[in-house]
């Protein structure tokens, strides 16, 4: 996928979650971006990770302001595709209550 990674929701348990209770992070190699808020639909989260830049998108898939299943993430380097030869995890946090990770690695 163009050197970028994309994450799909694939089931939700109870619900609905509103955006505005998440948090998203993202870690590369073990170093950390964020927490930083989830921002509505289309919006993009920027983390700075070491000297490379990261871009994270949601699309919120039936447009109800809620995650969901079919909504997806798309984690992106600034400008580039993301840095190879790394290991990378995705956080998506609610409310401090619970998180979901998915994780990948480049080569």
């Amino acid at each position: 996928m163009d050197g970028n990674a994309s994450v799909t929701v694939q089931n939700v348990s109870h619900g609905p979650y509103l955006f505005s209770g998440f948090q998203i992070s993202l870690i590369v190699n073990d170093f950390a971006g964020g927490p930083v808020a989830l921002e509505p639909n289309n919006s993009v989260a920027r983390m700075t990770i070491g000297p490379n830049h990261y871009r994270i998108a949601w699309s919120d898939s039936d447009g109800d302001g809620a995650v969901d299943v079919g909504d997806s993430f798309r984690v992106a380097g600034d400008g580039g595709p993301l840095p190879v030869l790394s290991y990378y995890e995705f956080d998506l946090r609610w409310q401090m209550q619970w998180t979901a990770k998915a994780t990948w690695s480049t080569s």
